[in-house]
């Protein structure tokens, strides 16, 4: 677990990790954003550990406009493929704390 403040235990907490962000809302962008930043994670100290963020951004057009029925649907439109893509094309990647709905 960790945990980004000054004053919690370090017996307890590992320090901050790398946090990533895509800031998209389609699918097919966060598969750009996840594939670049697997491309600059690979055989890279500096991004070890690093987490990548793997839920999509909804902007102000998503909400008021009801593109997507709330989070839960935009999430539901990319869980399963994010789940896919570190079983399937990313398996070796190491260090990575992807969030977002899966289990690997």
């Amino acid at each position: 677990m960790t945990y980004n403040n000054g004053n919690t235990d370090p017996t307890k907490f590992f320090p901050e990790v790398f946090e990533c962000w895509g800031n998209v809302d389609e699918p097919e962008k966060l598969k750009e954003y996840l594939t670049k930043e697997v491309g600059n994670a690979e055989n890279n100290p500096s991004y070890q550990p690093w987490k990548p963020n793997c839920q999509m951004t909804p902007n102000t057009e998503d909400i008021l406009g009801g593109r997507w029925s709330g989070l839960r649907a935009m999430a539901d439109a990319v869980n399963r493929n994010v789940t896919s893509w570190w079983r399937n094309d990313w398996p070796n990647l190491t260090a990575t704390f992807p969030i977002h709905d899966f289990i690997k």
